[in-house]
């Protein structure tokens, strides 16, 4: 890879295992270092990182539908350190409508969805006391990243208006559509040194 950015160039080589897929990734440094997965061809564990920078990403799948139901995310320390523990809830229909983020620490945070009748999330919430069968107040947000969101479509699927609620000192904020040009860039991208326009 070519320098840029302020960083410098890099040889990256990638290992693969008997199937053709991607074992481990290496540079100046070991990005990559283990990559297991599934027998169905699924990420279980990643180790990235080497020596006392390691981190692991660790996968957990439902038997059967063979959705994503645990994500965990360690990073190595003395005394071990979780950055991250996802669980997911499904409908009978296979839309998330729970993620429920637990990590080591005080920064839980359990955002739910709701969806209308063709599937179109219509609501996105974080309730404090994780239940997403409680209708959401501004009293009764929580999280490391309190929010609600609720949305509204015309009859042709558009998106004409969006309520943020975060809390009360933040109030509420609408947005009324749709837009003038809601698939056009409005500024035209800026290039960075290295970028091919």
């Amino acid at each position: 890879m070519p320098e840029a950015g302020g960083l410098p160039a890099e040889a990256v080589f990638t290992d693969y295992n008997e199937l053709g897929v991607p074992t481990k990734t290496s540079g100046i440094e070991v990005d990559a270092q283990e990559h297991l997965y599934s027998k169905y061809g699924e990420t279980l564990r990643l180790t990235l990182g080497d020596g006392a920078d390691k981190s692991w990403v660790t996968n957990y799948f439902q038997e059967g539908t063979r959705r994503p139901d645990q994500t965990i995310v360690d990073r190595n320390t003395t005394t071990g350190y979780r950055l991250a523990d996802r669980t997911y809830t499904y409908d009978p229909a296979g839309i998330i409508t729970r993620i429920a983020d637990q990590p080591k620490g005080p920064r839980s945070d359990v955002p739910c969805f709701g969806y209308d009748h063709l599937r179109r999330m219509t609501r996105a919430f974080t309730p404090a006391s994780g239940d997403c069968a409680v209708a959401p107040s501004t009293a009764t947000l929580g999280g490391a990243a309190p929010h609600w969101y609720d949305y509204t479509f015309d009859k042709t699927g558009n998106r004409v208006s969006e309520v943020n609620l975060e809390t009360q000192v933040n109030g509420t904020t609408i947005r009324s559509g749709p837009l003038k040009d809601p698939h056009t860039p409005i500024d035209p991208p800026t290039l960075r040194p290295g970028d091919i326009p």
